[in-house]
This record gives structure tokens, sequence and C-alpha cells, in this order.
């Protein structure tokens, strides 16, 4: 019996994801001789960016459903907002922050105080979202 070549036998994507798009934060600036300097933004502490469930469930690495559950009012584990009825943002740092806390496997578990750091971060840039 012949063998089937490898790229048969390999799986293909269904689809082709699509990328996130973040803010620029430096800018390339040339030098005259070839070469290049990195010159960063400085940007407003308190700017955010605000993303898709989908794509906020691509950083933190859990289901659409699992960002929804992590919005929660009681538990607010990310910032959200509702720029609209049925329409949800999330916020990029809120995400990026799940993500450094839960590297460690003791924070769902028996990590409380770093638990609860991060919801009272959280619970505090909801309440200056609902400020203004």
């Amino acid at each position: 019996m012949r063998e089937r070549p490898p790229f048969l036998t390999m799986p293909r994507p269904s689809k082709i994801l699509r990328s996130i798009q973040l803010p620029v934060m430096a800018d390339l600036l040339p030098r005259g001789d070839g070469t290049f300097i990195l010159k960063p933004r400085v940007v407003e502490s308190d700017l955010d960016t605000w993303l898709s469930p989908k794509d906020a469930s691509k950083i933190i690495g859990t289901g659409r459903q699992g960002v929804y559950d992590l919005c929660a009012s009681e538990s607010p584990y990310l910032v959200a907002r509702h720029p609209a009825k049925r329409k949800l943002l999330i916020s990029l740092k809120s995400c990026q922050a799940l993500r450094r806390a839960t590297v460690s496997e003791d924070f769902w578990t028996s990590d409380v105080t770093a638990r609860n750091t991060l919801l009272a971060t959280n619970r505090a840039a909801l309440a200056a979202l609902a400020a203004s």
C-alpha cells in the first residue's frame, strides 16, 4: 500500500485568524547614515485601547463566553464598558493585567491577595469610567 504524502495528512486551518490592531507605541526616525532611532511616543497614562470580546479572548486565551463571565459586575476581572445597548468593549490594560496575574497557578486557588488587588484596581477603573 502506498503511503500518503505528509502534506495530505496535515490538518488545514479552518479559517485565517484576524490580527489584533494595537496603537503605535514608537516612531522610527532615520538618522541619514542608513540607521534608525526608535523614539517612544509619550502618551497619557489614562489613555487606553478598547478591544472587542473576540480580540480580548485571544489575548487572555479563553473563549468569548469566558470574557463575558470575567466582566461580571460582582467580580470584575476585566474592565469593560457598554457604548451601546448590546455592544461590549474591554480595556487592553485590564486584559494584560489579568494575563500577568494568571501566569501563577496560585492565582485562582490560594493567592487571595493578588485576586483582591486585581479586583480593587478594576473596580476603581470602573468607578472612574462611570464618573466621566
